[in-house]
């Protein structure tokens, strides 16, 4: 008689991890002065993982700019963007942005994924008129990552962009400054600066542009100078059409505990080059300009999905890491280091904060100011009111969007898009 296993493997695993992580927290709370030297541990750990990163965020200025003053040829691009149920004026501005920007050598494709919303079409078509672009039209929705791999085997061009139907450049220069990293063979991948649109539209906007210009001008910039950039970022990325080829179909059919992955595909994209030794880089000056979730319940959404492939992309990343930069394995290592001590720390700050042991508020008071630390650079750094929104999302991570990391841990075989 065949038994059916009740958990899933995966789900094991994510219930010793939580049983794990509090039972340390317990012990520690039971042993007075091994929680002090827990919480002095986790201050210099942390303390030492911002140093590495924002050395390295400093020492790409120089190199970036080092790097754009070189002069050569610059090579043809293909623009793929998929297309799902996209709001017309959003699609209008996406046509208008990518066609207008001034390159010499471009062609800019559209991939209608099947959308239910017939305006998709019909604008499409429609704007082609005015805009010279390639449209296709899928006759079912199949998903992201088959319409980007569909669009792709469709393109010309020696670098393939790929841009979201929210997304809009500034100029033709946004391109320039993409590709021009490519000017070095072993650069297989270049992600773009994105910057979010709708920031004047809620307060979530405006606290996630505070974080996605940490996310661009710290953690990416920081990632740049040893050529290891973990997500070529989906709404603006650049990949190497030779080098892209060579795993475009074990990608498209990428399978991960038995699903066929649908979620994370420019995570995806990013590790397979990696994993091919190709370099990824950071084009500091190549701008974009994306939508992000207007409501929290749409930004939990996107963050639970958004953790679902960071879960799985640094599961992969294990297996071929020590081939890779020994900067990138420092990283690796520091960062899930803090990672995994915060959550100790933050289960005894919510211990404390319900048996009532105010003792001990100068420690929790110390485990939320390091927490905060990465966000409190925003303030200091960045002008205007986003340095207020960065604390404000700051405060939310660690009392949300962190904790999200086992919802989407759980829900791994879940392959729904949740957003679309």
């Amino acid at each position: 008689m065949e038994t059916r296993q009740l958990l899933p493997k995966h789900a094991i695993i994510g219930l010793l991890i939580i049983l794990s992580l509090s039972s340390v927290s317990l012990f520690l709370i039971a042993h007075e002065q091994m929680l002090l030297a827990f919480i002095m541990f986790y201050a210099a750990i942390s303390f030492t993982y911002l140093i590495f990163r924002y050395s390295f965020a400093i020492i790409n200025y120089p190199t970036h700019h080092f790097q754009q003053s070189k002069k050569g040829r610059l090579p043809s691009v293909s623009i793929v963007i998929p297309v799902y149920n996209e709001e017309k004026k959003l699609l209008e501005q996406c046509i208008k942005s990518m066609c207008e920007a001034s390159y010499p050598d471009k062609e800019v494709i559209f991939i209608d994924d099947g959308s239910s919303d017939k305006e998709v079409l019909r604008t499409l078509e429609r704007m082609q008129v005015k805009y010279r672009y390639r449209a296709f039209q899928l006759l079912k929705n199949v998903g992201k990552r088959k319409a980007m791999a569909f669009g792709f085997r469709k393109a010309n061009g020696e670098i393939l962009i790929a841009g979201d139907s929210d997304t809009v450049i500034p100029s033709g220069r946004s391109i320039r400054r993409l590709v021009e990293p490519f000017k070095n063979r072993k650069v297989g991948s270049v992600s773009g600066c994105v910057m979010v649109k709708n920031v004047k539209d809620t307060l979530m906007t405006r606290i996630q542009d505070a974080r996605y210009w940490l996310a661009f001008f710290v953690e990416k910039s920081s990632q740049n100078p040893y050529d290891s950039v973990t997500c070529a970022s989906g709404p603006f990325s650049a990949y190497r059409r030779e080098y892209i080829m060579e795993f475009l179909d074990e990608w498209e059919h990428q399978v991960f505990l038995g699903q066929e992955c649908t979620y994370g595909d420019d995570r995806g994209l990013t590790t397979f080059m990696l994993k091919q030794g190709y370099d990824v880089k950071f084009a500091r000056d190549a701008f974009a300009y994306t939508n992000v979730p207007a409501t929290l319940g749409k930004l939990v959404k996107q963050q639970t999905r958004w953790k679902k492939s960071f879960i799985r992309e640094n599961y992969y990343l294990m297996g071929f890491i020590k081939n890779r930069n020994p900067f990138m394995v420092a990283e690796f290592v520091l960062f899930w280091t803090v990672f995994l001590a915060g959550f100790v720390a933050k289960l005894i700050t919510f211990i404390f904060l319900l048996t009532g042991r105010i003792e001990f508020f100068n420690l929790m008071v110390m485990v939320v100011f390091v927490a905060l630390l990465h966000y409190i650079y925003v303030f200091l750094r960045s002008p205007g009111l986003r340095g207020y929104y960065g604390i404000m999302y700051g405060i939310l991570n660690e009392f949300l969007i962190s904790w999200l990391i086992f919802p989407a841990f759980f829900g791994l075989r879940d392959t729904k898009w949740g957003t679309r």
